[in-house]
């Protein structure tokens, strides 16, 4: 699965410890990583993993899977 991934300045360090040199700083201090993984609940588990300074750009179905992901957690942890 081709991924487009955008994080945060503030992530660098994790950034470049997770994904080496293939990394794209943008003018706006953001960081975006072309990477390849597989499709999987583990994938799922790894993006999250990175909180609210990645974002997932591409593939949407991707960004789909986090929302619920991400709702369900919101909805368990906020009663």
């Amino acid at each position: 699965m081709e991924l487009d991934l955008l994080f945060d300045k503030e992530m660098e360090n994790v950034v470049e410890e997770c994904f080496g040199e293939d990394i794209i700083r943008q003018d706006n201090g953001k960081i975006m990583v072309k990477a390849c993984l597989p499709e999987n609940n583990w994938l799922y588990g790894y993006l999250l993993s990175f909180g609210s300074g990645m974002e997932v750009v591409n593939p949407p179905h991707i960004r789909n899977i986090l929302a619920v992901i991400a709702k369900k957690i919101y909805k368990t942890y906020s009663s």
